[in-house]
This record gives C-alpha cells, structure tokens and sequence, in this order.
C-alpha cells in the first residue's frame, strides 16, 4: 500500500471514507430490491459498486503521487464549468451580481472547501481528458491483477447500456404478429442477484474495504467507525449469502 499515513481528518482521508459509505449504501440499495423481487435495475448498482471498489484500491495502491488531485478534479468538472458560466455572466452583465449568482459561488466554494479546494484552484482544472484518471479496467488491476472481475463487470453492461437484444428480450412478449409491455421480471431477468453476482459483490465489498480497514497507515477518527464498517459488511454479506442460496433454488424451479 503506497498511501501515506492519513485518517479521516485529511482531504484523502475524507475522499476514502465518502467513498466506502457510498458502497454500503449501494448494496443496501441492491439487498433492497433483491428482497423484494424487484430484480431489474442490478446491473447498473453492481457497476455503480464495482467502480466504486476499483476507486478505492486504485486511490489506496496507485503509485502516482497526484491521483488524489487528479480524482478531485474530475469530481469537480461540472464545478468548474457552472463557475465559469456564472462567472461569465456576471462580466456580461457589468460586474453586477444577482443574489442568485452569489449564492452559486458559494455553494461551490463551500463543496469543494473539504478537499482543500478553492475559487482559484477550480477554475484552473484541466479538461478530463488532460486529468487521465485510469479508466475502469486499470484501475481493476489494482484489486484484481487477473481482471477476472473484470469480465463480469462488463457483462453487466447489456442492462447498463440497453443492449438491444435485452430491449426487446425481457421488455416486450410476442403475441401473434404483435409485441405486448412485460413489466414483470423473472428470475431469468434476474442477470446480477445470480449466485456468481453475489459472491463477487462481497468480494469486492471485503478486497476494497480490507485495504482499509486492515491497513495500520490509515486511521478513522473516531476509532469506532473502523468497526462500524465491518459490522456493516458483515451484515450485508450474511444477506447476500441468503439471498444467492434463494435465488439457485428458484432458477433450478424455473
């Protein structure tokens, strides 16, 4: 692990922690459907978790010395662009700034202000093809070298991206020469609370958060969130177990 001694109180620290919270709050978001049947939708929560978990080992073991700049930049891109366009208008219009105006800037400056960020700093970030944040694949690397993960992250991109077989195969039913709605879903729809989905979840969820967790370079503040985050993957991990034992037996039904 290539991060320097932080904790929570640092910009790192602060980027590290939102982004672990955001994980659990995914999964929390796919147990939630899972539980109650509403099967579709999973694909795009197990590549918003994926990527997520890629990010934090890719922030953690990176030997770029610049990649929390660079991922705090390409977070504020659209920072960036609204500060200008405001900033534009205010020069078109004299110098004379509604009250609107101001309280945009504000607000800019105030999300930015936990990662060390001002005014200055946003307005001078490159474009986002001049960041070179590694994309999904690379940074995979850095939690699986072997990118087997990898291959079902971009199996779940047919859901993602509508696949056009998906479109008309679990979106419509053919009757005679016409095609009718189909608003239910089956357990063949079901493409990512399979077995293989939910072992890999947890995978994730206890590679990326272990690096953490387990690391005696990176300290929460206070010490007790460090166990909070494990009794919370814990929890998920024992409904996701349950949930791929339910799921084999209703595909084996079906």
């Amino acid at each position: 692990m290539l991060l320097s001694t932080s904790s929570t109180e640092t910009a790192e620290g602060r980027i590290l922690l939102g982004m672990m919270v955001r994980v659990i709050k995914l999964g929390t978001s796919t147990l939630t459907l899972a539980k109650n049947s509403l099967l579709y939708g999973q694909c795009a929560l197990f590549r918003l978790i994926y990527e997520s978990c890629v990010t934090i080992s890719w922030l953690l073991n990176s030997s770029d010395d610049q990649r929390f700049n660079k991922f705090i930049q390409n977070g504020l891109l659209n920072e960036k662009r609204l500060l200008l366009q405001v900033e534009s208008d205010i020069q078109k219009s004299d110098g004379e700034k509604m009250p609107i105006q101001q309280r945009i800037i504000s607000s800019i400056a105030k999300s930015a202000e936990p990662f060390d960020f001002d005014l200055d700093k946003i307005r001078n970030i490159p474009k986002r093809r001049n960041i070179r944040i590694p994309n999904v694949r690379e940074r995979t690397k850095f939690l699986d070298p072997t990118l087997r993960l990898y291959g079902l992250y971009s199996l779940a991109s047919t859901e993602t991206h509508s696949g056009i077989a998906e479109i008309e195969k679990y979106n419509t039913t053919k009757s005679g020469s016409l095609y009718h709605p189909t608003f239910t879903a089956n357990a063949e729809t079901s493409i990512v609370i399979d077995s293989r989905r939910l072992l890999t979840l947890i995978k994730l969820i206890n590679r990326s958060f272990s690096q953490v967790l387990d690391s005696s370079s990176f300290v929460f503040v206070p010490t007790d969130d460090g166990q909070l985050f494990r009794d919370k993957i814990q929890k998920q991990e024992a409904v996701y177990n349950a949930l791929s034992k339910a799921h084999e037996i209703l595909l084996q039904r079906q």
